[in-house]
């Protein structure tokens, strides 16, 4: 079955700022290498969480085709 209405709206918006912080990093905007690590490792996890929503809505509704 299709992702749930809510779960495109939430990948579509989680996606929207795994761009935008991916932008802002290519810009720059981490001051050291601490810095860039850390938003680098925000970007990972909300990957993962896009990752568990389709684990999730695979487990409730079936794999997507």
């Amino acid at each position: 079955m299709a992702r749930t209405r809510f779960h495109s709206l939430l990948a579509a918006r989680l996606e929207e700022v795994i761009v935008n912080r991916s932008e802002q990093l290519t810009s720059g905007c981490a001051k050291d290498y601490s810095q860039y690590l850390a938003n680098v490792e925000y970007l990972n996890a909300l990957r993962d969480v896009l990752k568990i929503c389709d684990e999730v809505n695979a487990d409730e509704f079936g794999p997507s085709p």
